[in-house]
């Protein structure tokens, strides 16, 4: 039990650093703000700050929406810091985002 409340800690915290530097924050002190269509560069190409977290929400949707999840404690441990991963980028938008309350 530990172990997924570890991982999902470092997922949360994780998904808060990595959306920052998406974000282009210099550290995790700085205080920035920004708006949900703003465009971001990502791995897979140029979105929204929007469309990016809600991409993460549908990804974490779909795998512990399978039947057979979780099929195996390696899954069960994906599920958890996909969620997590998830829920850091979310609280990145609700201290950051000058429009979080249009789209909440």
């Amino acid at each position: 039990m530990l172990y997924f409340v570890n991982r999902g800690f470092t997922e949360y915290h994780a998904g808060q650093i990595e959306f920052l530097k998406l974000l282009e924050a210099n550290s995790i002190e700085e205080k920035i703000s920004f708006s949900l269509t703003k465009f971001i560069t990502t791995v897979i190409g140029d979105t929204t700050v929007l469309e990016y977290v809600l991409s993460g929400r549908h990804g974490t949707r779909q795998l512990v929406s399978e039947i057979d999840f979780p099929y195996n404690l390696n899954s069960f441990s994906s599920g958890i810091g996909m969620i997590f991963n998830h829920l850091g980028r979310v609280s990145i938008c609700r201290l950051y985002a000058s429009d979080y309350e249009i789209f909440n």
